[in-house]
């Protein structure tokens, strides 16, 4: 019975650790693809998630994946958006002018009001519409798993949203590039830089979009996209505070904190970076490594992901995101134009 006992448990740690490696091995595959002409928009977060769900499909990985799964997609996300830090340096930032900040804040917090309340009109799920709309709003993926562990919303329910918001950025910096010359035509290229760098969710979308453009004016999209990554920590404390108060009054002031420690992290690392003690070559290391590792969570996340997710979720989140994406392209020029 001992002997029976010790090697299930044999069997369970080779699995756990198979799934581990596996993810990763299927994640540096998604950064090799992401970098063929016509995969370059979408990044390797997106490649990733979308390469989990057509093996999930293929393949229906076993139950016994899922302790791995789960670690991978909880654990490897966490340390690659701490590791994301080294790709902030604050002081390009605030050097780019306090517009920056202050237009992508305003239209964070635009954005927010407004699809939370289309979220409700539209009746989509609570926790669905909270995670569409935050990632829509600030930063994608890092900001929907971050957002995630302030709503307890079940993995399935983070899953649906990182893939909506993912598929809907990569058509949007798709649509970018195509309209660049048409945009050229109603406003200068330090607009359309900032304007991309307001409006798209993902870093790997900005880059994309930005490589249309002149080098000087790439880098203002991707520091003004910066902007709204670093805004990722105001926000999540606020919203943390918001719902923490509403269930105070609920439970007699009794509410354990669940602000995610790992954006703290983040925001440590891109103070470090900051500091410029670092040598670039490390960072550069640091950063791929956070870049295999988000690949790798989005691929536990989609082969987690199953079809009846979608179908319990319907078309309505979808809308949410579309009506949000469009909100932000329509409204950035003009808070751009107020904030120049």
């Amino acid at each position: 019975m001992e002997l029976q006992t010790n090697q299930t448990t044999n069997q369970t740690s080779n699995t756990f650790a198979g799934v581990l490696i596996l993810v990763m091995i299927l994640g540096y595959i998604a950064i090799l693809l992401s970098g063929l002409p016509g995969l370059k928009v979408a990044g390797p977060m997106i490649i990733g998630i979308l390469l989990g769900l057509i093996l999930t499909l293929i393949f229906r990985p076993k139950a016994t994946w899922n302790p791995g799964l789960d670690f991978s997609a909880k654990y490897y996300l966490r340390a690659g958006i701490i590791l994301m830090g080294f790709r902030l340096n604050i002081m390009d930032i605030l050097h780019g002018g306090a517009n920056i900040l202050i237009a992508d804040a305003v239209m964070i917090s635009f954005i927010l009001c407004v699809m939370f309340f289309l979220s409700r009109k539209l009746g989509v799920d609570k926790e669905t519409g909270f995670l569409v709309s935050v990632g829509t709003a600030i930063c994608g993926a890092a900001a929907i798993m971050a957002a995630a562990s302030i709503n307890k919303a079940s993995k399935a329910k983070q899953g649906v949203s990182v893939s909506i918001v993912a598929i809907l950025g990569t058509v949007f910096a798709t649509c970018y590039i195509f309209l660049t010359p048409l945009l050229l035509h109603h406003m200068n290229l330090h607009q359309l830089s900032g304007m991309m760098g307001v409006s798209l969710e993902e870093i790997a979308h900005v880059v994309a979009a930005g490589s249309v453009l002149p080098a000087s004016y790439a880098s203002n999209a991707l520091i003004t996209k910066l902007g709204r990554v670093i805004l990722l920590v105001p926000v999540i404390v606020v919203l943390d505070l918001i719902i923490n108060a509403e269930e105070r009054k609920k439970t007699g002031g009794r509410v354990k904190v669940q602000f995610p420690l790992f954006v703290l992290g983040f925001l440590g690392v891109s103070i470090l970076n900051s500091l410029g003690i670092i040598p670039k070559a490390v960072v550069s290391v640091l950063l791929y490594v956070s870049q295999w590792l988000l690949a790798a969570s989005m691929i536990a996340i989609g082969l987690n992901l199953k079809i009846n997710d979608f179908r319990k979720e319907g078309i309505r989140p979808i809308v949410l995101g579309i009506v949000g994406f469009a909100g932000i392209f329509i409204l950035t020029p003009l808070f751009l134009f107020l904030f120049k």
